[in-house]
């Protein structure tokens, strides 16, 4: 069987970030299973979805027959976690966005109702349902259109958990949350994981052109720190902000905080409250999504992973070393340096 790039991301999304211990691609129903709704009640729900999701008929074209339909149909990726909730995934991996001939929103609302009417039909009542939609790229126009289309799904179905993770949502919540998750996950039977790995053995390996000091030498070969910077953020921003003097956030919300009082080399401050006041270019700096009332900074030089690396730890190394998790942290931090500095010895 053929697996995609991206249903193995998903696969490893959901194994990893949300802990599905029961995950399978290319899920399809079988003739042999026993449907929680009655052909009568499934074929008045697929009558209620073309009513009000598909009244020009491009959605559905020509499908009448439902039971052909269920047949036919296949989610990318289901999983199922330690709660028996059930996370369907439909997921578009193009590198040149969604290109789809017969219109995005109209293929993509296909899929979303396609997986709404599959669990439906065969997940008994009780556990909660998840339906995300995956794609790296997609333009501003057809992300509009979508967007509409998730308000209308949200609106339609509330009891249904919907979610929409494309462009920068699908690169910071999807593949950096993965790659955090299995930065130390040594089984590489998955096929996002192997191809992580194997893309940061070929940039451990030092380059031999360069020389001089351990930071140079690693410095275009170091594995990026944004993920452990945005994992760690979020960790004091959003877990445990009792574990952040105000005395410490202000030095991060501050440029000349962040450069004279932590040692780092960066040009913007790591923290905003807002980004209204920012120019254009410097709001893409940021990532969308916050960390409880803050943005951060994601954008960090290559050339100054390492030292960078090295001053936040010895930042952290002021916050009280009491908790666990803070002290995982540090930990992390820490192997990161190891490694960074291993590479450039080899």
């Amino acid at each position: 069987m053929k697996i995609e790039i991206g249903e193995s991301l998903a696969f490893s999304y959901l194994r990893h970030v949300k802990s599905c211990w029961l995950v399978q691609t290319n899920w399809k129903a079988s003739v042999n299973w026993l449907k929680h709704m009655s052909n009568d009640e499934v074929n008045e729900f697929f009558a209620e979805l073309k009513e009000k999701f598909d009244e020009e008929g491009g959605v559905f074209k020509k499908t009448k027959n439902v039971a052909q339909f269920l047949k036919q149909a296949e989610i990318d990726v289901v999983g199922v976690d330690p709660n028996g909730n059930i996370h369907a995934v439909e997921v578009s991996y193009h590198s040149a966005g969604l290109n789809y001939r017969d219109g995005v929103r109209e293929r993509v609302l296909k899929k979303l109702l396609r997986a709404l009417l599959m669990l439906r039909a065969y997940v008994p009542r009780g556990p909660s349902i998840h339906i995300y939609f995956m794609s790296p790229k997609v333009s501003n126009g057809d992300m509009s259109s979508l967007e509409e289309v998730l308000e209308q799904l949200e609106s339609e179905f509330p009891d249904v958990n919907w979610y929409l993770m494309c462009n920068d949502k699908f690169n910071e919540t999807v593949v950096d949350a993965t790659l955090q998750k299995v930065s130390d996950y040594s089984d590489t039977s998955e096929l996002f994981i192997r191809a992580a790995q194997l893309l940061k053995l070929e940039s451990s390996r030092p380059s031999p052109v360069l020389q001089g000091e351990t930071e140079q030498a690693v410095a275009k070969n170091v594995e990026p720190l944004q993920p452990l910077i945005k994992c760690t953020m979020r960790f004091l921003l959003e877990d445990r902000p009792d574990l952040l003097p105000d005395k410490e956030l202000r030095k991060l919300l501050s440029k000349e905080g962040c450069q004279r009082e932590l040692g780092l080399k960066i040009s913007l401050p790591i923290l905003v409250e807002s980004k209204e006041h920012l120019e254009e270019h410097l709001r893409r700096r940021y990532w969308k999504e916050p960390f409880g009332r803050f943005y951060g900074c994601s954008q960090w030089s290559q050339q100054d992973h390492l030292h960078n690396a090295k001053s936040f730890l010895e930042w952290l190394k002021i916050l009280p070393d009491l908790d666990d998790a803070l002290n995982s942290k540090k930990r992390k931090f820490q192997e990161y340096i190891q490694r960074a500095e291993d590479g450039a010895l080899e």
